[in-house]
This record gives C-alpha cells, structure tokens and sequence, in this order.
C-alpha cells in the first residue's frame, strides 16, 4: 500500500541483563545541573516495582510540562514503557529525553529491526536511544543493536567480584567422572532419591532449577566460558574452573562418604577492573528488584528481595542512559549525536594488562560521564546524514532468480521490501519468506547394522535413483564407477548440467548445481563438482559401487559400499563453503520430483520453523505428494533437549549412533604416564617424544591476549616462539588451527561435551577427558622439561554399540510436540566413505593429506544409511507411499539399550534401522496427502493456504479438521 515503507513479522527479542557509579569517579556531590530533575529517561524494560524505595518521590517537584506519562524518583523522572515499537511511538510523543533499552535480539537489516526503526524516530525528535550490546560473546560480530544513530553500550566489571567458596573434608586430589548425560545437570537427569539433601556436582554451567528440582540442597558446577560473571541460583552454587571441579570429583571416587559445605559469598576488591571485551559496569550491579518474583525467578527460590545483584549489558546500558540523562542536563539543545559524541570522545581507554580482545569489545573505551559535560569538540549527525548514509549502503537490482514450474509453484526474487509486501498481498500467493542458510549437519557400517554385502538383493534395485541434496559429487572416485551398469531407466527425466571439468555416467546419471546468491565463493567449482568432500562422502554411503581396501591413511581398512550399490544417483549441489541456501533448496527439490527420483536424501537443517516457512518441509511435501520419501539429517545441535531441526512428519529424520568400532589415540608423557584419548589421528609421530606447554602458559600478549583465552588454543591467542615445535595441552576441543597455525607438532585438547566422538584434525591430536587433562597439566607444572608423544591411532571394539552419541539433535518436536522425532537412528559415528580430491582431509589451510576416502562423523553420515535402506525397501514394493516405507523402517528398527542410551526415544525414536527386517514388516501404517493435509488443518493452517501449498483443491471442514 502507499506509504508503508517496510512490514516484518513481530519477532521476539530477550533483555539482556552499585558501587558501580563511584567506581566511575561519579560521585553522589559530583557538580549537577539545575535541569537535572526536568530530564526523563524513558524506560523500555519488564516495568518497575513502584513500591521500591529507589523510586520514592520525597525531594521532587511535580513533572514538567513536555512530559504525559511519568513516574518519579530522586531526581531523574522515569517513563515506564511495555512493548517496543508502541512504546517508542508513545515515548516520543510523552516528551522523554533519553530512550533505556535493554533489549536485542539477533542482527538484521535497519529497516526490519524493531529497535533500529524505534531509535531512528527517536533521532529525529531530537531523543538519544541507549542500548545494551547483548550477551552473545566472547563470539565476533555477535553485537545486536548495530544502527549508527544509537548508542550501543557493552559491559565490564567494577572493582568488587564475590568469591563464593567450597571446602571440602580433603583437598588436593585429581580429576575423574563418568559419561552419563545426568552429568551435565540437565531436565529430568538427575536420580532424586540419589540427590535429595546433597550437594551436586554439575559438569556443564546451567540455572540450577533441575537440580533444585531434584531436591538437591547445593551444587558446584564448572564454569566454562563464564570465568569472569558471578550469578544467583536457587540453591547455594559456586561455579569453579575445570581443574577445580576435576579435584573434587576425584575426592568425591575417593571417599567412601564425601561430604562438602558451600560457603555464604564474600567480596573482593578487583584490582584488573575495568575487566576485558566490555565498556560501561555491568558486572555484579546492585539495583532495585521486582518484589513480585525472587532472586533468580525460579520457581524453586523462596528469597523476595527489595534489591538485587545481577550481570548483563542490559545493567551496562542504565548506565550510559544515565550518564546522557547527566549530559542533556547540562546541554539540553544538543542532539543525540552530539550527547553520543560527547560520551565516546571522552571514554577513558581500557588498560590492556588486563583485557586481551581488541577494539571491537569495548569501541571507544570505558564511560566517564563527569568529563562528558565539556568534551571540547562535538561530532555532529543529524537525520539527513543518516539517510544518506542509508542510501550509501545501496540495494541489489530486482531481477528473478529461479521460477519453480516442474513439480510446485514459485520462484526467488530480489525484492524491495515496498515489492516484497505487494506480492504478500496479491491474490493467489501464500508466504513470501527469506531465503536463509542452513548448514551441513556431517565402512563396516552396513556390516554392523545386519546387512552384509551378500544379502538378498531385488531384480529392481538398478531402477532406483537416490536424489542427493548436498555439496556435489567427485565423479571420478571409485565408488561412482559405472563398470557394468546399463543405461538410466525409461522413467528418467533429469539432465547432466553441462561444465569442462564434470561428466555423468551410467552410476551418476543426472547432476545439476545451483546457486541464486550470484558470485561463487572463493575454490567452489560452478558445476555439480563436490570441493567439500560432504557430499561425495553420502551418496557413497547410500549408493556407492563396492570397492575393495579402501581406508584413511591405513585407518579403518575394509570394503567401502553403500546400501544400494546397484542404485543410481542423481547429484543436486545446493551447498557450497557458505553454506546451503533456502532458494537453491527449494529449487532442487522441484527438479528432482520432476527428474524421478525415488528416493530424496538431505543432510542438512537449521532451525526449527514453521512447515511453510521450512524450505525443507515445504520441498518434503511436495515429494510426499509425488510418491518420494525425504531423508533428513536431525541436526548436530545435541544433547540440549528439543533441538532437532527437521520436524515434518511427512519425512524421515534420523539420529546418529555408534558402531562397534572407535579410534583411540594415545599419549605418553616424559613421566612413562600413558592416556587413551579419541581422535582420528594418521600421523605417525617423527621423534619418541617433543617439548610439551599448557596453552594458558603461551598468550600472545602482543595482540592483548593471556591466558585466560590462549588456554582455549584460539588461532592468533599463542606467542608463536612458546608454542613452536611443541604439543599444546588445551583446555577445550577445537579445530587445531590455533595450534599448528603457530608452529605446534601436536595438541593435547579436554573433550568437553564431545566425550563419545573422534574427529580428524591437522595436525597431531589427541583428545582426553578432564581427569586425564588435570594430571598432564600438574605434570607440566611440576617438570622442568615436560615432555610427550601423540601416536596414531589405532582401531578398538566398542563393546556397547550401539548408542546414541552426544551430538545429535533432541526432540520434543518443537513444531508439534505429539509427533515423535527424531524417527529412529542409523550409523554416524567414525564413518569411511569416498572424499573430494579437491580438499583435505579437515579442509584446513594447514593440512596436505588429500585422500579418496575419509572417516567423518554427524547425522550427515547417518542419514544415506536411512536413504540407503529407504531404497532398499523400495526396490521390493516400488509402489509403496513415502509413508508406508518410512512405517516399515520405523516399526522393524530394533530396541537400543537402555542401559548404554540414558536419554531414551527422545534420541533416537522408534530405534536402530533394521534395513533387512524392513522388506517384510508384517504391517505398514499409510498415509496419504489428504491425511497431512487434515494434519495441517488442526494444527490451524487454514483452506487458502492448502490450496496453495498442495496445489489442489484441499480446504478445512470439520472432518479435516484434526489434531494430533
């Protein structure tokens, strides 16, 4: 419509969370303003507790006339505003001064940021917004609140920490724990009768509510990256560092009847404040509390307080917002540019002793609000060089990227918002949404699961075409040799996209690439051809030819295959080293009904979103509805509880287990001291053993790191001359190129979360849990010339195969909670399968092993064993429906054990995939269109929606209108 500018989806945002003020050298005598109490800083929060004795209004005169909706304390007048662009809207209009927001969600575009599009009018009514950073840190570029016309404030601490100890009945012991998931603290975990009346220890930082829950009267949990931010709980807690927590775990397997007591918080005064990556205090601020909740807010916390002590740059904020209050008293025609300038010109800098980030953390320093009244020298903006700065920014031409005709309707388009809403609006179209990027979720495997290479085999199983979604293919591995195979089968309609460096065959019998973003990054191939290595890796675990000795480097020698060999496949590249776009997945999806595939395979997601804002769901309908079962991936973001991507029920969504196979690799230090760590590791060691430092020990202080981040192996934290031709002991799992990228011949890394999974690295690695971390580093702090060997690694028998691992997506299904995901589980751990040629074997810079085949991990993996076996199935009851072979699968799988699988269907589903048992499953259970279709109708989609979607004449009535 004329003179809407922009229209978005109301998009939830989270606030982010006092000695402070003297610590600032702004004293309660320090020189004031007559205006002072004329200013009103309107607050855009949770509301206010009026009752508090910080808002009593004993000393102030009645408001003055610009302002309509106030509440008052000492001083500073307060407008109290819920919402975000109504509460902009009717703050402006009420006359306040300055605008307080600590709120923020994730960065976007200007105009389809709420708080960005507020403090904008804000601007051009003369008012400064203040806003808080967010709390998404150490991370770069993780800042929220980025327009240029507002104030974005960061957090640092004052010169008080509380310290909260616990003693023990005896210190001075080392590490050890055990590998339940009731570890890490999480929901319904904990044993109650085990925990009622002690103290836990937690082996993950978390809000205490579950162990409280459990009855428990304590807990010490490690800290992880908050090192630095002291918090409340419901239940007494002291959060203590990784070696801290292993000593007394140990106590805790030593002691026949440990006992410990946690001990009431103290303070200390902190001689490094103002303290790294933050700018105004936000640390430990005590402030007025809503006597409505209690200290934490759980609902286990009995403690109503009139004040609070808590952290976050949503306490940072108040701060600036009071410091431009204290400014705009003294200069009340200046604008909010010049109030910004006044605070960022005369910021203090922060001392780099104690901060080890750069610029980018704290900007133009830490607050001082006194010398901000006369900074000399204003910067200046008004709303004009605002726009043009707008217009500087630029927009893409609108051109039409993809029309999507062969099997759905729709095309991707780069549309102006005023286009975007237009074609929102028009008859006949029923969601226009971003095209986002999702991500890569990554052989005796076949022989584990019960289905050897002899197995019987269909006469049809030649006719069946496997559509990968994926990175490409490297055509010339042998696992796509088409020796012996006839041509492509009558019903095949696709295509090989024509490129110089790509050829089809009579195994891969269609490949197509695609890419609506425009110019290629940097190495990929623009045609199907896989430089990643991910997607050669699938569709040779779902369809390769059988090829004798394969291995990686010598480790895991065996016969590679996939579970259909004599199946074709056709290649769809929708993923590139960015990533995999919503408009090239949707566009594969159409070509690959249209084609004639039989079955999809998709290892790839990201979060979980409604079905018809879910290009995967949308692309998996449109298949179901052609006769082909979608195979996807439940996502790498486990063990947190509902975090499963890939939801639809009208396709498969698999999990990730183990098979009985794992690599150890081991270390031996100067000591004869041996460790059996995880990793995939084929390098050979050169010399019987190399100089060995903790990382905490080598920060590059030139670039203002210490050890508190050099500990974590960061690449750029280490000083190359510490570090070079030695082994690094890390206190987390990284990739590795920190280490190597500073000249170390190897690293020791502490698992952390990753305890059940080997990955491969570039340089020597070996990774341990945090018992076996502890004892190295005490014998680097106890040896004068510490040394140690990484060996390569050697295959073992996992005997309690198999088991869901750490990293696979969770359900509850966070779109409809009654449907079961994710569906079963397949292999997914240490799995061998063919490689690009045009990577390594890590991708990094650093290495140089380039190999045909590679051993990997993910639910990328696990998913082409579910396609594979999907095919399988198929190839016996070619006219079975998506869901009657998605049934056989489910109902066949076999019972995990409960014993190795403590989190239960939750992880895994109906079980482990039984490919053999599926052929005959006794009973399926169908599903056809219109059952989805009643589906969707009682989960509220209504008739115009269906008919657009399904391309039928589908609506809602009463009959279709089902829940679930």
């Amino acid at each position: 419509m004329k003179g809407v500018a922009s229209l978005f989806p109301g998009q939830k945002k989270k606030l982010h969370i006092t000695r402070s003020w003297n610590f600032m050298s702004f004293f309660l005598n320090s020189t004031r303003s007559v205006n002072e109490s004329d200013i009103i800083i309107g607050m855009l929060d949770t509301g206010i507790w009026p009752e508090s004795e910080s808002f009593l209004n004993l000393d102030s005169d009645p408001p003055q006339p610009n302002g309509k909706a106030l509440a008052k304390n000492p001083s500073i007048s307060l407008a109290t505003n819920a919402g975000i662009l109504a509460a902009f809207d009717d703050a402006i209009a009420d006359g306040v001064d300055i605008i307080s927001l600590s709120v923020g969600g994730w960065p976007m575009d200007s105009f389809e940021d709420s708080i960005a599009i507020g403090a904008f009018h804000s601007m051009k009514n003369g008012i400064l917004t203040s806003n808080s950073a967010g709390n998404e840190g150490l991370t770069a570029r993780s800042i929220s609140n980025s327009s240029p016309w507002s104030l974005s404030v960061a957090a640092s601490t004052i010169d008080r920490k509380f310290v909260t100890q616990v003693k023990l009945d005896a210190p001075n012991v080392t590490a050890g724990y055990n590998g339940s998931y009731s570890r890490y603290c999480y929901r319904n975990t904990l044993n109650k009768t085990l925990v009622e009346g002690k103290i836990v220890l937690c082996d993950s930082t978390n809000d205490g509510d579950w162990v409280a829950a459990a009855g428990a009267a304590g807990f010490v949990m490690q800290q992880g990256f908050c090192t630095d931010v002291a918090f409340s709980f419901p239940v007494p807690v002291t959060p203590v560092t990784t070696a801290d927590s292993a000593n007394i775990l140990k106590y805790l397997n030593s002691t026949s009847e440990p006992t410990a007591t946690i001990l009431k918080s103290v303070e200390y005064e902190d001689k490094s404040a103002p303290y790294p990556d933050l700018t105004v205090p936000g640390v430990d601020i005590l402030a007025a509390w809503f006597e409505a909740t209690t200290v934490t807010g759980s609902k286990w916390d009995n403690r109503v307080v009139p004040f609070n002590i808590i952290s976050g740059t949503s306490m940072s904020f108040p701060h600036a917002s009071g410091a431009a209050a204290y400014v705009k008293s003294f200069h009340p025609t200046w604008s909010p540019a010049a109030l910004k300038s006044a605070l960022m010109t005369t910021a203090y800098p922060m001392t780099t002793a104690a901060i080890s980030v750069t610029d980018f953390a704290y900007g133009s320093g830490h607050i001082n609000p006194v010398k901000a009244i006369d900074p000399g020298l204003v910067y200046d903006a008004g709303e004009i060089d605002y726009v043009k700065f707008l217009s500087g920014q630029g927009r893409a031409s609108d051109f039409l990227l993809h029309s999507y005709h062969r099997s759905f309707n729709g095309f991707v388009a780069k549309l102006t918002e005023e286009e975007k809403q237009k074609l929102a609006g028009m008859e006949g179209v029923v969601s226009v949404f971003p095209s986002k990027m999702k991500k890569l979720h990554t052989t005796r495997s076949w022989t584990f699961m019960g289905f050897p290479q002899n197995v019987t085999r269909s006469t049809q199983e030649s006719d069946i075409v496997i559509g990968m979604l994926d990175t490409g293919i490297w055509p010339e591995s042998e696992s796509f040799n088409d020796e012996g195979f006839g041509p492509p089968p009558a019903k095949w309609k696709g295509t090989c996209q024509n490129s110089s460096n790509f050829t089809c065959n009579n195994k891969i019998i269609g490949a197509r690439y695609y890419y609506a973003e425009g110019q290629l990054p940097p190495g990929d191939f623009a045609s199907p051809r896989d430089s990643e290595g991910h997607g050669s890796h699938t569709a040779s675990t779902a369809a390769g030819n059988i090829v004798s000795e394969a291995s990686l480097l010598g480790l895991g020698s065996g016969t590679a295959r996939g579970g259909v060999p004599s199946a074709r496949i056709a290649v769809y590249k929708i993923c590139w080293s960015n990533g995999c776009w919503d408009a090239d997945i949707l566009a594969a999806f159409d070509d690959a009904i249209a084609d004639g595939v039989d079955i999809i395979s998709l290892s790839v997601g990201g979060w979980p979103m409604d079905y018809f804002e879910d290009s995967i769901a949308i692309g998996a309908f449109h298949s179901m509805k052609n006769g082909i079962l979608t195979s996807n991936s439940a996502g790498n973001d486990g063990p947190e509880p509902g975090s499963i991507s890939n939801c639809s029920p009208w396709s498969l969504s698999v999990a990730a287990s183990t098979i009985d196979r794992k690599y150890v690799t081991q270390v031996k230090l100067g000591n004869e001291a041996a460790y059996q760590g995880l990793s995939i590791n084929t390098f050979t060691p050169q010399n019987s053993e190399y100089p060995i430092i903790y990382g905490g020990d080598a920060p590059n202080v030139t670039s203002e790191h210490n050890g508190t981040y050099s500990r974590y192996c960061s690449p750029g934290s280490f000083k190359k001359t510490l570090v070079q031709g030695k082994i690094v002991l890390c206190d987390y799992l990284g990739s590795g190129n920190g280490p190597i990228a500073a000249g170390a011949v190897g690293s020791v890394m502490e698992q952390g979360f990753c305890i059940d999974v080997a990955f491969s690295f570039p340089l020597p690695v070996s990774t341990v849990n945090s018992e076996d971390s502890a004892d190295i580093l005490k014998y680097i702090n106890t040896t004068g010339n510490p040394t140690a060997a990484i060996f390569k690694s050697f295959e073992e028998k996992d005997e309690l195969a198999p088991y869901v691992v750490s990293f696979p997506s969770r359900g509850p299904n966070h779109i409809t909670a009654d449907i079961l995901k994710p569906d079963l589980t397949a292999p997914g751990v240490d799995i061998l399968a063919a490689w690009s040629e045009a990577t390594t074997v890590t991708g990094s810079k650093w290495d140089n092993r380039v190999v045909p085949y590679n051993i990997i991990s993910g639910t990328s993996m696990s998913c082409p064993h579910a396609s594979g076996a999907a095919a399988y199935v198929k190839s016996f009851h070619p006219t079975w429906s998506p869901a009657a072979v998605k049934s056989a699968l489910m109902t066949t799988a076999y019972v995990m054990s409960a014993t190795a699988n403590t989190d239960a269907d939750f992880a895994y589903g109906s079980g482990h995939i039984n490919p053999v048992n599926a052929t005959d499953p006794g009973l399926v259970y169908d599903a056809e269109e219109i059952d989805y279709v009643k589906f969707l109708c009682g989960q509220g989609y209504n008739a115009t929606q269906l008919k657009l979607v399904t391309g039928e004449n589908s609506s809602c009535s009463e009959e279709t209108n089902e829940t679930v």
